[in-house]
């Protein structure tokens, strides 16, 4: 039996993050409406905590301030059960990695044709946001600009999603190869550290 979050349906499990689960949800209204969302929770046992519940509650911010169609919109936010969520759209189709490791097994790699037209759309994206100032003042920046984060959907739309905060999160060894030198040295970065990444 699927289990209910608040007004949301849970269909399955998307992936289990350092800080909250991911799941592909429905929320179904009057009149048979239905419409899937991808769903963040903040893990239970970081939601009793301030910091990481402010973390959480300032990147859903970012998010719901960046509007283009090239970055994962946020559509809802909100507390449910004493767990904090934020509901973005639901992008129909696959992360950039998995299509990567997809044509690998194949002996295969991305036309050089649709690489470079990824690029165009995840620059016009990082562009979008680098305009933006966050609530501090400082520039907006992505800082995990790798392939688990681009999607591509089955119409072929391409899809920046999970801006970060400005807070230092831990990273995966697998992350470290897209990040600038300045950003692995923890020093002060600008908007050329996420155009490093692309």
């Amino acid at each position: 039996m699927a289990e209910v979050f608040g007004r949301y349906t849970l269909l399955r499990s998307l992936g289990h993050g350092d800080m909250a689960d991911v799941w592909k949800a429905v929320l179904r209204g009057p009149s048979e409406f239905r419409k899937v969302f991808a769903l963040k929770i903040l893990l239970e046992e970081l939601s009793a905590g301030r910091d990481f519940v402010d973390v959480f509650v300032e990147e859903a911010r970012l998010l719901a301030s960046l509007a283009h169609p090239n970055i994962v919109q946020v559509t809802d936010f909100g507390e449910e059960g004493g767990r904090t969520f934020v509901a973005t759209e639901y992008v129909h189709g696959k992360d950039l990695d998995a299509v990567q490791k997809r044509l690998a097994a194949k002996g295969a790699r991305l036309p050089i044709e649709i690489a470079l037209a990824i690029g165009v759309d995840l620059a016009a994206a990082l562009g979008a946001a680098h305009v933006r100032s966050a609530p501090d003042g400082s520039p907006v920046l992505h800082r995990e600009v790798f392939p688990k984060n681009v999607f591509l959907s089955y119409l072929g739309e391409v899809k920046l999603a999970d801006f970060r905060s400005a807070r230092v999160r831990s990273v995966a060894p697998a992350k470290l190869v897209y990040r600038s030198p300045e950003q692995t040295r923890g020093d002060a970065l600008d908007r050329r550290s996420d155009l490093f990444s692309l």
